[in-house]
């Protein structure tokens, strides 16, 4: 009985240790049973993330290599993507976002119709996301795309000084995957996975309210779905055109 009624939870409703259910109050809100603590452990998470992390070196090492063997690193890289999102919205799961989640009588006309819907903590502006986003990723990703400029004129960057106009305008703005590299690619090669998490950052406000409210099984459907899809697009655009 535990395990069917946590499979037809929302994600919201769930407890942050992601294994016991939180109790339903009369207000129609969820609170966390008291035995357990509010907290979610990510130390595995971050061990996953360091074994993935030492098999893309190890990739890079041996394809930049004389030996040019490749070690399939490139398969790695989604893990960090879903890393990444599974880390903000345990993060956010409880911050409602100004002007992009539904209003106070929206919320209470969900209760009363037995929709589960955790009440948010607190309160936050997509603003104040995207200037924590920036505060955190920019610096260092700004830095090392200067530190790269020099780089292309001793032909040792991965673009030729042909394209230092254009690579420039899409590291500056962060946008080199969004097109494909139709732009050019970015000065600092490893910083294009920067670019693609940008894309969903700029979403993520307005679309994780209504993410955590999907019930579980409903969500390994649609994960599970995109998961093809992705597959299929990523061989037509290798196989099919050569990106």
């Amino acid at each position: 009985m535990a395990d069917d009624f946590y499979d037809s939870q929302p994600f919201a409703a769930r407890s942050p240790s992601l294994d016991i259910p939180l109790q339903m109050t009369r207000e129609g809100n969820f609170e966390q049973n008291s035995r357990m603590e509010n907290i979610v452990d990510l130390k595995a998470l971050s061990g996953l993330r360091g074994l993935v992390a030492m098999h893309i070196l190890i990739f890079h090492c041996f394809i930049y290599s004389e030996f040019r063997f490749n070690l399939q690193g490139s398969v790695s890289m989604p893990i960090f993507f879903l890393l990444s999102g599974f880390t903000l919205a345990i993060t956010y799961r409880d911050v409602k976002f100004q002007d992009c989640c539904r209003t106070h009588t929206e919320t209470q006309a969900a209760v009363s119709a037995n929709e589960h819907v955790a009440t948010p903590a607190r309160v936050m502006s997509p603003a104040k996301f995207y200037r924590n986003r920036f505060a955190r990723v920019a610096p260092v990703y700004y830095l090392t795309t200067l530190l790269t400029v020099p780089l292309v004129f001793l032909g040792q960057a991965g673009s030729p000084v042909s394209a230092l106009p254009g690579s420039l305008v899409v590291s500056f703005l962060g946008v080199s995957t969004w097109f494909l590299f139709a732009g050019g690619g970015p000065l600092n090669g490893p910083s294009w996975t920067v670019s693609t998490l940008a894309l969903w950052w700029w979403f993520f406000p307005c679309t994780i309210g209504e993410y955590l409210r999907i019930r579980t099984c409903s969500l390994m459907k649609y994960v599970t779905i995109l998961m093809w899809v992705q597959f299929f697009v990523g061989v037509v655009l290798v196989v099919g055109i050569g990106v």
